[in-house]
């Protein structure tokens, strides 16, 4: 009987050693899903402020489908935070496709700098767009960073 018992205790932790490296082993199993910026609409809210819509394109190159519960995002205008905030709604992204959401950000004149005089002139402002999505796993949940750099024209 004594040696049921600890065979059993014995299966129980080789699951759960199991169940730990394959938590710990999730970014060599899934590749990271990529982020492209597609396109930036402003629209002017107030004085002080410009309401901007960023689409962006969420490629899952794995060959499963990824469940995301938030996005945590921070938008850089030439060097200066031009807005941050949260994506809360959850989305998925099919095996190998792409899918684009659209990521409401408020930007207030002051935190445009010295960028506002650039967009007006026609120039291209540099932008950094970094953050860390929430991907729901079987096992629980786990934290990928991303950063996405380019340049915006407010002609294109």
């Amino acid at each position: 009987m004594k040696k049921y018992k600890s065979a059993r205790h014995v299966g129980t932790i080789f699951i759960l050693a199991a169940l730990c490296l394959l938590c710990s082993c999730v970014g060599r199993i899934a590749e990271k899903p990529a982020f492209a910026l597609k396109e930036v609409s402003l629209t002017l809210h107030s004085m002080k402020e410009l309401k901007a819509l960023l689409t962006v394109e969420v490629k899952n190159p794995n060959k499963f489908a990824l469940n995301f519960k938030s996005l945590e995002y921070r938008f850089v205008l030439d060097q200066q935070e031009a807005g941050k905030g949260v994506y809360a709604e959850p989305f998925q992204v099919p095996a190998s496709s792409a899918r684009e959401i659209t990521i409401p950000l408020t930007i207030g004149f002051d935190d445009m700098g010295t960028c506002f005089k650039s967009f007006i002139l026609g120039k291209d402002v540099p932008y950094k767009v970094e953050g860390t999505v929430h991907l729901k796993l079987l096992w629980g949940s786990v934290k990928i960073p991303f950063a996405k750099e380019g340049h915006l024209n407010i002609k294109s």
